[in-house]
């Protein structure tokens, strides 16, 4: 279970405790492809990361470590329009976008210690989350 390296970001990212981010599976990306027959890149869904071997089920109620950040999974995350229009690009309608990434589309989670993160990094369950979920 790691974030998947991504090219843009060789020096990591900085997370601040007043953040919330999302993060996304690389195979939810990789079957809408294989499904669809849509070559969307892993970075094209705007999610602040892409994980690998991380199931967002799994992450929803806990806290978890990424490289120096700690986080809490709290929300699961669905497709928006506004996601459905970026990909729309390609050759595939919003709507077939956004059914195609529902129950699919990621996690929200907040950052509950401040730190970077970076491709490779490997995420890590901390245990059951104490305190209020959405």
């Amino acid at each position: 279970m790691h974030v998947e390296p991504m090219p843009d970001a060789a020096k990591g990212a900085i997370f601040a405790t007043t953040e919330s981010i999302s993060l996304v599976e690389a195979e939810a990306i990789e079957a809408f492809n294989s499904r669809t027959g849509a070559h969307i890149p892993l970075t094209a869904t705007r999610r602040n990361l892409v994980t690998r071997g991380v199931h967002r089920h799994d992450f929803r109620g806990n806290d978890f470590r990424i490289g120096s950040v700690t986080l809490r999974g709290v929300e699961l995350r669905e497709p928006s329009s506004k996601l459905a229009r970026y990909l729309s690009a390609t050759f595939l309608s919003t709507t077939q976008i956004v059914h195609g990434f529902v129950h699919r589309c990621g996690l929200r989670a907040d950052v509950l210690t401040a730190g970077i993160t970076s491709g490779g990094n490997e995420v890590v369950k901390l245990g059951q989350a104490q305190g209020d979920l959405w």
